[in-house]
């Protein structure tokens, strides 16, 4: 796949090391767990009358009283983040989020740009979600193929603040290079 895109004139650095990925992956951030209570509370308490979910902490309830049909999965996050204050002001959120900033993008994603000079990162699979979500960045995921299981494989490209442009441009050139997709067999 690298080398289709060589041919097709991507000027390819590989490995384009983020420096900053170990101590951002290091520690666990408490953004997400502020982020989400913060952000579930504003859209479900916005939802008509009458719905019996609308706050966090009812759907923590709601989900315990019908275990049998609600997701469990995710139930521990949701009583994580119900822990918070929901207001992200508190000294542990402001704390790692601007950690979270400084290692994803001033010394992750931008730094590795800028050092290789580069429009974009390209990632295998997901392998790139977290740094671009910690950095708010843009990210566009493409099929790349199939893994010798048979299971389907992605890259997605990542890149700064505002680069949509760049990255739709990419992925649909990356596109182009195929067919990475295959019809189902219907039995």
């Amino acid at each position: 796949m690298l080398e289709l895109l060589a041919e097709a004139g991507a000027v390819l650095v590989d490995p384009a090391e983020i420096e900053s990925i170990r101590e951002l992956y290091s520690y666990r951030s408490s953004v997400l767990l502020h982020e989400f209570k913060a952000d579930l509370n504003a859209y479900l308490g916005k939802l008509p009358p009458g719905l019996p979910v609308r706050s966090l902490s009812e759907l923590i309830a709601f989900n315990a009283a019908h275990h049998e049909q609600a997701l469990s999965f995710g139930q521990t996050t949701l009583i994580e983040a119900d822990q918070t204050s929901g207001t992200l002001t508190e000294p542990v959120y402001i704390r790692d989020r601007f950690r979270d900033l400084r290692l994803s993008r001033r010394e992750g994603i931008d730094a590795a740009l800028r050092k290789h000079r580069l429009d974009a990162l390209l990632f295998p699979g997901c392998t790139g979600d977290t740094i671009a979500a910690r950095a708010g960045y843009p990210s566009v995921a493409v099929p790349a193929g199939y893994l010798d299981d048979g299971r389907p494989f992605g890259i997605m490209f990542t890149g700064t603040a505002f680069s949509e442009p760049i990255l739709i441009k990419l992925a649909y050139a990356f596109e182009q290079l195929g067919p990475w997709k295959r019809p189902p067999v219907l039995e």
